[in-house]
This record gives structure tokens, sequence and C-alpha cells, in this order.
């Protein structure tokens, strides 16, 4: 079994970040992949509240703890037993002497206290990223005052019509929630993505998650929402990222599209530089000409990957509530890990050998020297070109894999994936299932025992959570 420091792969520990992070060592994960606790949304089972902020020698006089109105119709006897039910969550206390915090994670009274203890736990993500490794943040909005609160809304009632005492003492706003009013948009995800880009990471992608069938919501007066982001976050500006895995296949219309040119004609009514001319905004073939597009590009089927992913939620038995989805993390792990593996000394990804075929083909476009820059990193795409001046245009096709260090070492390993909010282990299943290596923390006890541990354990071996227990009592018997 694979260690990192003295903690165990493909595996869930009980843990709060960010102190749970420290005890990773550095630069060993080549990409994290997490989806938070929304703010204020629920108050999840088996957590307790932790410190943050604040000094660390300071000795902590508290503020009187305040909790989050049940709602009109109080809870269920089954909302009461959800390990994600958001009755009886508390907003924390403060220290009224240096500021600390003390509360769970996603229901701090304001957003942007919120978003400062995200950015926290990311700095511990970052140094244990290596230097070419990408975050991704699943990340949901909420709306002030939302009553009844809801997936993706706040679930903190009429909360801006509580006064804080605490706000008196240590700067925040007492009444209403500064610059909020209600029933606005909280905006949790695009402040999270500017903070932690001020804090250093390269902010590379906006992915829209576009849920076919979203959470009802009992609204008239806007859209029901059906879509959440995930951010893309790099550590550096060279990164590690294989578009070639996760390239999508081509739709009718743009193989369609290969019969004709890119551009339109280039030169003068007789200059016949290109396949096509642009009529209105459709292409028209050329009548001079014989070829087709598709005869000219032999076009493999495939295209570049977009940044809207339609994938349908996933329900979670043993949680009762919507989940991460594996369709979902897929194109993450592939894309940010090498399916051949890293080197087992250093952790460096091995990376494709492309070999283009048709080396001879002519195309313009991008200049040698940017295409050159897009080999070394790993991003090689088809070329469009704007003159046909042979018959045939080069692709590029995987004949290997070579690596990116300069060890001797030659032993491959897989890969190692992060979720610092590993919930129900979903990331972790989903990377065991892709030939990675895994690691994630949850600080709920619940979820690492009874549900984690289970589903991990499924991505390893294929057998359900009642074929495991089975398997157990009969080693027992």
């Amino acid at each position: 079994m694979r260690k990192l420091g003295d903690l165990e792969l493909d595996k869930v520990h009980q843990g709060y970040c960010p102190d749970a992070l420290k005890q990773l060592p550095d630069e060993c994960i080549q990409t994290a992949i997490t989806s938070p606790p929304y703010w204020g949304l629920r108050q999840y089972e088996g957590v307790q509240p932790q410190i943050w902020g604040g000094a660390s020698d300071c000795e902590h006089e508290w503020l009187e703890e305040k909790k989050h109105p049940k709602g009109s119709g109080g809870p269920s006897e089954k909302q009461l037993t959800n390990p994600g039910s958001r009755f009886e969550a508390t907003v924390g206390k403060f220290c009224s002497k240096c500021g600390a915090w003390s509360g769970c994670l996603g229901l701090e009274p304001t957003p942007e206290l919120y978003v400062d203890h995200l950015v926290e736990v990311c700095r511990e993500v970052r140094r244990v990223l290596r230097k070419n490794g990408i975050l991704w943040v699943n990340i949901g909005d909420s709306y002030l005052g939302g009553g009844r609160g809801g997936q993706g809304q706040c679930g903190h009632g009429s909360m801006e019509e509580e006064r804080y005492e605490s706000g008196q003492k240590i700067g925040l706003p007492t009444g209403k929630v500064r610059g909020y009013k209600k029933g606005d948009m909280a905006g949790v995800p695009w402040a999270l993505a500017f903070a932690l880009r001020d804090d250093g990471w390269w902010l590379k992608q906006d992915i829209i998650w576009e849920k076919p069938s979203p959470m009802p919501e009992s609204v008239t007066i806007r859209c029901t929402r059906s879509h959440e982001y995930v951010f893309m976050f790099a550590k550096s500006d060279k990164y590690y990222h294989d578009h070639i895995a996760i390239q999508e296949d081509a739709t009718a219309t743009t193989i369609e599209r290969y019969k004709y040119g890119w551009h339109g004609r280039t030169g003068d009514k007789d200059d016949a530089m290109t396949m096509g001319q642009r009529v209105g905004n459709t292409f028209q073939k050329c009548a001079d000409s014989d070829l087709t597009m598709g005869e000219v590009i032999r076009c493999p089927g495939k295209r570049n990957k977009r940044s809207v992913w339609r994938v349908n939620t996933a329900s979670e038995r043993d949680s009762h509530f919507a989940v991460f989805p594996e369709e979902l993390i897929i194109p993450m792990i592939d894309a940010c890990t090498s399916e051949h593996g890293a080197c087992a000394k250093c952790g460096a990804p091995y990376e494709r050998i492309l070999e283009q075929v048709n080396p001879n083909a002519i195309t313009s476009g991008r200049g040698d020297l940017q295409a050159e820059q897009q080999k070394d990193e790993g991003r090689l795409s088809l070329q469009r070109p704007t003159a046909i001046r042979d018959d045939n245009v080069g692709y590029y096709e995987t004949i290997g894999w070579k690596k990116t260090c300069e060890c001797e070492c030659e032993e491959v390993v897989p890969c190692v994936v992060l979720d610092p909010f590993a919930g129900s282990g979903t990331t972790i299943a989903t990377s065991i299932k892709r030939g990675r290596n895994a690691i994630g923390f949850d600080a709920s006890e619940v979820y690492v025992g009874e549900i984690a541990k289970y589903k991990v354990e499924k991505g390893r071996t294929g057998l359900s959570k009642a074929e495991q227990k089975a398997g157990q009592k009969w080693l027992f018997d």
C-alpha cells in the first residue's frame, strides 16, 4: 500500500481542513478535485466546530453563539436524522479578543468570511500540489433570506434580520449582512474565484455544469437554477493538461463543415487559395475544386472538449441528497493526471509522444514558435488551414509516453488525486477506477466511517456495500 508521509493512499481520512492537509508532504499531489460545503446550506452530522483565523496564542473569550432559524414548518423526523440536515445549524461564535471564529465551514455569518476560510484551505492545497498541478473547485451559490433553503440556496432563513452582537466588537456588520439585500444572490462562486486569483492562483477557466434534472424550486420571480460552476486553477503558468484524453466526438454538423473552407476566400474573386468562400454566414464549396475538406483533413472525428458539461446529478442513498457525480469528475482526472502514470521517485507525470500524420502537410495559422510551445505544454491540436496547398493536413496520434523529469528511476506509479472535502468519497473511488491513487479528508465521522469507506472499497473491488458487509461477516464467522 502506497503512502504519502504517514497516510495511506486510496482512503478517506477523518480530519479538519486545513490542519488535516498539513500531514501531507510538499508537492506530492498531481491534481486536487473538490466540492466544499456550500455556504448556508446545511450542517453535517458528526462535524464539530473548529477555530479559524485569529491569534494562535490567544486565550479566547467567546461571545454568544447564534443559531440559524429552523424554518416556518420545522424539521421532519427524516430531516433531523439526515447527515446533511441544515436544521439546528449554528452560525458559530467569535472571540472578543482576537477575532477568531469558531464554527463549521459553510455556516459563517457572511459570504466574505466563508470565502476567506476557503482561501485558507486552498493555500494548503497549493503547498501539496506539484508545480504543474491543477485545482478543480465545484461551487454553488446561495440567496440571502432564502427561507427553507434547498440545493443551491441559502439555509439561513431570515438571517439578515438577526443582530450579531459579536459584530459590535470585532467589526462585523450588525443587523443586516452589509452589502446584501433580502433575496440577493450571494455571488459566492465568482467571489471565491477572484479571491483565489488574488491569493496567487492562475484562474484558467470556468466550467458550466449543466444539470438536465435540477433540484426543483418553488419560485416565480426568477428562473429555476440548473447550473453550477467548476473552476480550474493552476499553481503556475505551466501546468499538465492532456486535452487529447478528454476530446469529444465531433458533431455531424462539424464533420459536414469539413467539406468547406474554414475562413472563406483570402484573395480576389479569381484567387482559389482556399477551399471555400463565405456566403452570408455559411461556407460554399469552390466550384473549381474537386477536393472536400473532409478529404483534405481526414478528420479523426474528435474535437476539443467544450466548457459546458451536461451531467445529471447523482443520488446517494445513504446521505439522502445529491452528491458529486462521477461523470463530472472523470474529465478532470483524465485531463490533469497522466493515464500512463508518474515517476516513482519524484512524481513527475509522463506525457504523450505525439506523431504527426503526414508531417509534410502544409498549413498556415499558428507560427512555428507557438506550435513548438504548444508541443512542449502537451497542447497540440488539429491545425485549421487557411491555404490548402497539399492533399492532406497533418493531425497527431499517440505512439507512446515519455518522462518529464531527469530521474534515473524507471519505475512508474499512478498519479495522485486529492479531495480535501471528500464527503462520501466519490472523487477517491472514481480516481481508483481510472487507475490513479487518491487521498481524501473529511471532517464528518459519519461520512468517513459509514459511507466513504464502502464507496472507496467498491471503487477498488467492485463489491457493493451489502456484499462488503456480507464478506466481513463471513470472515468473522
